[in-house]
């Protein structure tokens, strides 16, 4: 960042440097030029008036000594044919006819002419004018005039020492302007980057809240892998303790013979309780490392549904709880076994926190074109304040059904993961006592 402040900072002196300049040249030129054809052509009114009336020896005299005065200047007499009489610097006798110079044309018609062009004879830039005499022959004054180009190239070497002394300044201004630029940066706390006590630039205001709000999620995201391992090692010592504890006393002979088949089924529940618990603590692991694969299909939300509520009817019947489903075909891009599983945690939550005599439907279909799955039972409800938290790993709104039912707490997590690869929306609409409704909204 250094090396492009100096580098912007020392572009910038070099192009003002140059623009200054070529504009003061420029000016300059044009003043001088105007100056110039100013006193050309008051040169050449005053030497038309001293050969007026002269007879030609006199003005040949004439135009010797004002050459001699002034050789900077070149003097020329013209005869009505176009002749040259007298010129001050070449020979009259091989110079051609001059009446088709334009100065001399606009004289013969007007009085006098000016004109600035490249001389042929002298092969540079000329300055010319010409003043018409009352016996039709023309005076011309004449100067050599230096070029734009020339004007530029004779202050070359002045530009190039004042342009060594201002990159010397700039290269000092930009080095102690960066410093100051680049101090503050250096200096930034990453970890309280919006700290009033050390105020940086308002330019960099939204990446230092882009970089708090990173810091907020990583906190944010630390105290929840600290709230999962402390609530993991909690559901999986629960059921490992009671495995352990009907063993030991299996094992101590302290169970009469026929109560062991009794234990024995509490170790295979808890066993199984405890295989649930791995299955989706390893899912939620699945589902927070991978996107939504690159191969995934267009999948019938209808036909998920229809299979779910078939695998969970006989569940629903020993809830005594009645499970229907409705809707049409829909179809939306995603993982089947992913959406599938989603579908059958939201049916059997509806199922096991439900009443006997209770009611769960399930529907899919389209609605506002999207594809969009809804889930509907009468149970015992969900509060509100329980509702900003029911997706939360491990949390329960009921403890005590969750243990009857075999919940691990871990299902809604998982449909709200599930969603988050699909980019859907899930709404949840529930009053405690008289029942829950999710809807999870697909992208078109």
């Amino acid at each position: 960042m250094r090396k492009k402040i100096l580098l912007a900072m020392t572009l910038v002196a070099a192009v003002a440097l140059v623009l200054s300049y070529l504009g003061i040249i420029a000016f300059f030129y044009q003043q001088n030029r105007s100056h110039f054809e100013d006193s050309l052509h008051d040169e050449g009114v005053l030497l038309a008036l001293g050969l007026e009336g002269q007879s030609p020896e006199r003005r040949l005299e004439i135009l010797k000594q004002y050459h001699e005065k002034t050789p900077v200047t070149r003097f020329t007499l013209i005869a009505p044919d176009g002749k040259v009489i007298f010129d001050s610097e070449h020979d009259p006798k091989t110079m051609e006819n001059h009446n088709s110079r334009p100065e001399i044309v606009n004289a013969r018609l007007n009085g006098d002419g000016s004109a600035i062009r490249d001389s042929v004879t002298l092969n540079t830039d000329m300055s010319y004018y010409a003043k018409a005499l009352p016996d039709g022959e023309v005076i011309r004054v004449s100067r050599a005039m230096k070029t734009m180009y020339a004007t530029v190239l004779t202050g070359l070497p002045v530009l190039l020492g004042i342009a060594a002394v201002v990159f010397g300044l700039a290269m000092l201004l930009a080095q102690r302007q960066a410093r100051v630029l680049i101090d503050p940066l250096n200096h930034i706390d990453l970890n309280h980057p919006l700290n009033p006590e050390k105020p940086l630039y308002p330019e960099f205001r939204p990446l230092l809240e882009r970089l708090d709000e990173q810091n907020q999620d990583k906190e944010l995201a630390a105290k929840s892998r600290q709230e999962f391992s402390a609530n993991v090692s909690h559901e999986l010592k629960t059921p490992l303790t009671s495995i352990s504890g009907y063993a030991e006393i299996i094992r101590d002979g302290l169970v009469q013979p026929e109560d062991i088949p009794g234990f024995a089924d509490r170790i295979h529940q808890e066993s199984s309780r405890l295989l649930a618990l791995i299955g989706d603590i390893m899912e939620l692991s699945r589902l927070d490392e991978s996107g939504l694969p690159p191969d995934a299909t267009d999948v019938d939300i209808f036909d998920i549904c229809k299979d779910v509520v078939s695998r969970l009817q006989p569940r629903a019947m020993e809830f005594f709880v009645a499970l229907s489903l409705s809707g049409t075909h829909a179809t939306t891009r995603g993982v089947s076994v992913l959406l599938h599983e989603m579908v059958y945690n939201l049916v059997d939550n509806a199922v096991k926190y439900n009443k006997e005599g209770g009611h769960v439907k399930v529907w899919a279909g389209r609605t506002l074109d999207h594809p969009q799955i809804r889930v509907e039972d009468d149970g015992i409800g969900i509060s509100l304040e329980d509702q900003e938290r029911v997706f939360e790993r491990f949390y329960r709104v009921d403890k005590s059904h969750s243990k009857e039912t075999g919940g691990t707490g871990l299902g809604l997590s998982i449909v709200k993961h599930t969603a988050i690869l699909h980019h859907a929306e899930i709404t949840v609409n529930s009053e405690v006592g008289v029942g829950t409704r999710i809807d999870v909204t697909f992208p078109t």
